[in-house]
């Protein structure tokens, strides 16, 4: 008996721990990376004649992070009243309000922040239709918002109506949607009428667009109309980009007795500036004097620097600002700075580039190899302050050319095939800025090898549509997205990017009705439309010594 009742307790102790250990999943095993989508909704989408009170059953393929919800689901037009959710496991009850409009279409969206519980985002932005009326609204506005950044962007859609374009988007939008991530968005259900759009990234629906602060894109057409029940917009396409700020001077500083260095908001390139567009005045000199050296150690840049022998050592120095431009054709008129002066100049001289620890591939187009320094070097074409060797065994004459007194140009004498590998051997103790300084090494090396030459060909074809006079094409490299080069098209329309080197390129093309030679975003406050562009979706491969002919490019109708 007691051996029978042992038996039973056994058995009833391993029973409890299985149906313990079968409860849910195995810990382990892959991450949730799939995003929820909708798998039913009744009533469908489209449903007419409406009344108040609606309830809407929406099942998803996962279960919804409930803390999402009230943020990622919104009814327009708006409705006094509040939008109630029910949810159980999978499924979502969203109930409309009581107090809906006669006759009106009304639209349930679906933003793609809903997240499921793996903070996995909705796969898209969903859109349902009902009205209380005997028809639904037609309308619908689509295409593609290009962002250099590669993440979703918001786009803004509002009804005209008698609004100014200008006091357009400083109040919250009459409807929103978030892109996907192909940069696609879609607005359907739209009523008649005249709409204007914006796109946008580093804000929040649906508070108003703030243009100084966000990267935004805006379209070329001004309105766009809806005009029919079915009337559809497509390829409403927009990219995104910062507005450029005025040109303003950030900040100057003396670094060093003699050197400073000034920072813009916006890049600017020393060789396109005028004469005089620098000058100081000391506390112990009356009049202006301009400095005695400008460089930059990369152009263009926000940074430039100064260099000034200066005969006293004044404890205050003005620099002036004058007639500068940047690269963008934005121009500071006048500007002033007061500077302290640092006392006596210690800086060491440093190799700012090539980098001394790795070997840099040289283009074998380029003759010269350049040594950009951290300040001005006192150096002559005779000097003997550097040694260039071939495969580290054989000495190489070479030439010095001085770009400017931190820049120098060397050049191993003959010339060079692809795979040399030559070492320039820098002697810093003899490397001596203006003020006598030194390099903190005694001896640096760099390294370069000579690349293989790359192969070249072009790229010919007509561009066609009503934006196609003054049109720019680009050809972007479709690995670095680095423009390599860019041609306006002919009186026919046509264009000839030749001279690329080979591999797959995108090209770009866009109208440059302002003809500065760059893309225009438009402009939100005061509004301005974008220019017109198009990206073409299948990229190019440019063979050497080939020419691809008879691309036929189209801006969207």
């Amino acid at each position: 008996m007691i051996a029978s009742v042992r038996l039973f307790l056994y058995s009833a102790v391993l029973l409890l721990i299985f149906s313990c250990a079968a409860i849910g999943p195995p810990p382990g095993g892959p991450v949730d990376k799939t995003s929820p989508f909708i798998i039913s909704v009744t009533p469908p989408s489209g449903k007419t004649q409406i009344d108040g009170g609606l309830k809407i059953h929406l099942k998803f393929s996962e279960r919804l992070n409930e803390m999402t919800l009230e943020k990622g689901i919104r009814l327009v037009p708006n409705v006094d009243g509040e939008l109630k959710f029910k949810i159980k496991k999978e499924e979502l009850t969203v109930i409309l309000p009581e107090n809906l409009d006669t006759n009106q279409t009304y639209i349930l969206t679906l933003d793609r922040i809903i997240e499921d519980e793996h903070k996995n985002q909705l796969d898209q932005t969903y859109q349902l239709a009902y009205s209380t009326g005997k028809e639904i609204a037609g309308g619908v506005i689509k295409g593609t918002v290009f962002n250099p950044e590669g993440e979703s962007s918001l786009v803004y859609l509002y009804n005209l109506g008698a609004k100014t374009m200008d006091s357009l988007f400083i109040r919250e939008p009459d409807y929103y949607s978030m892109t996907d991530d192909s940069g696609k968005y879609h607005f359907a259900f739209l009523e008649e009428g005249d709409y204007q759009i914006i796109s946008f990234t580093g804000g929040a629906a649906p508070f108003p667009v703030n243009p100084a602060r966000m990267a935004y894109g805006l379209h070329w057409e001004v309105p766009l109309s809806i005009t029919g029940e079915d009337s559809i917009l497509s390829q409403i396409n927009m990219k995104v980009e910062k507005e450029i700020p005025a040109l303003n001077v950030l900040s100057v500083k003396m670094e060093t007795s003699n050197q400073g260095a000034a920072k813009f908001t916006n890049p600017v390139a020393i060789e396109e500036q005028s004469p005089g567009w620098i000058a100081f005045s000391q506390d112990t000199v009356n009049e202006r004097f301009s400095p005695d050296f400008i460089f930059q150690t990369e152009t263009p840049s926000q940074r430039i620097y100064f260099y000034s022998d200066l005969a006293d050592a004044p404890v205050k120095m003005e620099v002036f600002f004058s007639e500068v431009m940047d690269i963008f054709d934005g121009t500071l008129f006048s500007d002033s700075s007061t500077v302290s002066v640092p006392g006596i100049d210690t800086t060491k001289v440093e190799l700012i580039s090539p980098a001394t620890n790795s070997t840099a591939e040289h283009n074998p187009e380029e003759s010269t190899f350049t040594l950009q320094f951290n300040t001005p070097i006192n150096i002559s074409e005779n000097d003997s302050l550097f040694h260039v060797t071939l495969d580290d065994t054989i000495e190489t004459e070479f030439k010095i050319e001085i770009v400017d007194p931190a820049k120098i140009r060397i050049q191993p004498k003959g010339k060079w095939e692809t795979g040399d590998k030559f070492s320039i051997k820098i002697y810093g103790f003899n490397v001596k800025s203006f003020s006598g300084n030194s390099m903190s090494d005694s001896l640096v090396t760099v390294n370069f090898k000579i690349a293989e030459k790359i192969g070249k060909g072009g790229i010919s074809g007509t561009v066609h549509g009503k934006y196609a006079a003054g049109t720019v094409v680009e050809a972007l490299m479709y690995e670095t997205e680095n423009t390599i080069h860019s041609v306006v098209v002919n009186s026919a329309n046509e264009f000839m990017l030749d001279n690329i080197p080979s591999g797959f390129w995108q090209l770009n093309a866009y109208q440059d009705k302002d003809n500065n030679g760059r893309y225009s975003s438009g402009k939100a406050i005061p509004f301005q439309p974008s220019e017109p562009f198009f990206v073409l979706p299948d990229t190019i491969e440019v063979r050497a010594n080939w020419i691809v002919e008879g691309l036929e490019l189209h801006y969207p109708e």
